[in-house]
């Protein structure tokens, strides 16, 4: 921080009674680079209204003056501004009385003959009251530091003390010096505290203070927690407590260590009442349950038949209090919610339940009264992309006098009934589909006979057996949907095959699209050697008829549609149909 001197004028109160001293005094000043302002006085009254009003940074007082001395102005400044300090300007002053006005507080004497001093005598002055200005304030806010510091520490419950390298105490707080039985810090400060506290038991007497395991903790700089120590307090009696020794370590300098513990004589006490019950706790049970034995009796076999039908109940059961607690968990719920009803009991259904819906109309049940709430919701399966689908059934449980005491859920998997409607709607469709191809192609050549005039009588009596066959394809789709028990019932799907040419299918079953859809273009490739399999002929038809009637449904107009067949071994060939539609994704 820089000095008043050479920042803001100087405010300089002059004690002199001849003007032409004070002017001189003024122009040593400004020689001396001072920038500052003055008032000029002569009489005590006038010092003292200028010393309040003007507040001067420094006082210049004349020794010896007719109505007022300079060791007068000096005694009035130290009573009332003491931190202002006061140079000796004076005509002649003998070695005693500058020793006494030093003594006094004056802070240099100047002789007037040499005031080429008086400029550094005015910094030095000011310079030291700038020093010790900050020093108070330095020291100010280290008192208002330790202050704080000090409320921590005595408003808390724990014990704490400090250490220096050599195990004495360095501070203590209120606590500390509570539970150690002393009545002031004074009586702990300086004292090795191993020796003072620290003894070994049951004897009690001291052990070396190498031995001390927090000693040799903060000599290393390390951490220590001592669950199970014996302190001594002033008065020879001793108390168990927990401990723990802090290092203070500075610029990787160990400094000492700080230490705190607590008085655990309420908690060891607890400990050996719960020991001598433990002890006594069997006596207890044999006692208690002499008593119960009649009651365990009459409600044993209830409670068995109970857990047998709870065990043997294929659907998830819970039961949950008002209070949204797992009470009662079978062992398919257990299964299907991945948790042990023992590691649940009596805790919220967050901990049992991760489904959020299950949870949330779990709760709203309770909270709406409702009864026979159904409602659905996803299980992770066994295959993440097929997730188990369940349902739910929430009821309220109601005690003898009508009041809702909980829910009990039941949840039941229904992956299979939801798959079987998904096997029925694909079934439906499937069904659906077959017969759409046969009544596609009686529909065809049906209007082609009865729309085309130039019809002669081979090609009429082609397109009627084309519609005689249909139909007979037909009639065989409808039984094969008639008799879908039979698949149903296990005995699979039957076929009857027979030695069949491949060859002779395809080119029976291409003509029949080719005239209805003239349109579009067939290209049939066929081996040149007779292709001779076991195949169920009208299978084989239908099949192929199928692949067909999607060949033309959606192929655009003129588009070509390819057939061909290929023998890829004496038993089996590989049949392609090829269209220029809009094709199938992978996925599709």
């Amino acid at each position: 921080m820089k000095s008043k001197i050479t920042t803001d004028p100087l405010c300089i109160l002059i004690v002199e009674d001849v003007p032409t001293d004070a002017e001189l005094v003024k122009r040593e000043l400004r020689n001396a680079g001072m920038a500052f302002t003055s008032r000029l006085v002569e009489t005590r009254d006038a010092f003292l209204q200028q010393l309040e009003d003007f507040s001067p940074d420094i006082v210049l007082s004349d020794y010896m003056m007719p109505q007022f001395t300079g060791r007068e102005a000096l005694e009035l400044v130290k009573e009332r501004h003491p931190s202002i300090p006061v140079i000796m300007v004076t005509g002649s002053i003998n070695e005693e009385t500058a020793v006494e006005c030093m003594k006094k507080g004056a802070a240099d004497y100047v002789i007037k003959e040499n005031l080429t001093r008086l400029g550094p005598a005015v910094k030095g002055a000011l310079e030291k009251k700038r020093i010790r200005e900050e020093k108070e304030r330095a020291e100010e806010a280290l008192r208002e530091s330790e202050s704080q510091v000090r409320l921590l520490l005595d408003s808390t419950a724990e014990g704490i003390y400090g250490l220096d390298m050599d195990g004495k105490c360095t501070f203590a707080n209120r606590a500390c010096i509570q539970f150690l039985g002393y009545k002031a810090s004074d009586e702990l400060i300086g004292k090795n505290m191993h020796d003072l506290i620290h003894h070994s038991y049951p004897d009690a007497t001291p052990y070396p203070i190498q031995a001390c395991p927090i000693f040799q903790a903060f000599q290393k700089g390390e951490y220590i927690h001592v669950d199970d120590e014996v302190l001594w307090r002033a008065d020879g009696t001793s108390f168990p407590a927990e401990y723990w020794s802090y290092p203070i370590i500075k610029d990787g300098q160990i400094l000492g260590a700080v230490v705190t513990f607590l008085d655990i004589t309420e908690r060891k006490q607890a400990e050996q009442k719960i020991q001598e019950y433990s002890q006594n706790l069997e006596h207890m049970v044999e006692e208690r349950t002499k008593k119960l034995n009649r009651a365990l009796y009459d409600t044993e076999e209830a409670r068995d038949r109970i857990d047998g039908i709870l065990k043997s109940v294929a659907d998830g059961l819970i039961v949950t209090d008002i209070y949204n607690r797992i009470i009662l968990m079978n062992r398919a719920a257990e299964d299907l919610l991945n948790v042990r009803f023992s590691e649940v009991i009596d805790r919220p259904i967050e901990f049992a339940i991760q489904d959020k819906t299950l949870r949330d109309r779990i709760k709203s049940t309770l909270e709406k009264r409702k009864t026979d709430y159904q409602f659905d919701f996803e299980l992770p399966g066994e295959d993440v992309k097929h997730p188990l689908i369940m349902r739910a059934r929430t009821s309220g449980i109601k005690d003898k006098a009508g009041t809702h005491t909980g829910i009990i859920t039941i949840i039941h998997d229904v992956t299979l009934e939801r798959e079987v409607d998904r096997m029925k709607t694909e079934f439906i469709s499937t069904a659906a589909h077959e017969l759409r191809t046969p009544l596609t192609s009686i529909r065809g050549f049906s209007e082609i006979l009865l729309n085309r005039d130039d019809i002669n009588k081979k090609e009429r009596n082609k397109f009627l057996a084309y519609i005689n066959d249909q139909s007979v394809n037909l009639s065989h789709i409808i039984n094969d949907i008639l008799d879908i028990s039979r698949i149903e019932s296990g005995l699979g799907f039957s076929l009857n095959k027979v030695p069949s040419d491949i060859a002779d299918i395809i080119r029976d079953v291409v003509p029949r699209f080719e005239a209805p859809n003239s349109g579009h273009h067939f290209e049939v490739i066929l081996p040149e050697e007779s292709v001779e399999l076991e195949a169920d002929k009208e299978k084989m038809e239908q099949v192929l008829q199928n692949l067909l009637s999607n060949a033309v449904k959606y192929s655009p107009e003129g588009g070509t549609i390819c057939l061909s067949a290929k023998k890829i071994s004496d038993s089996a060939i590989e049949i392609s149909i090829a269209d220029q539609g809009i094709g199938m994704t992978p996925e599709q």
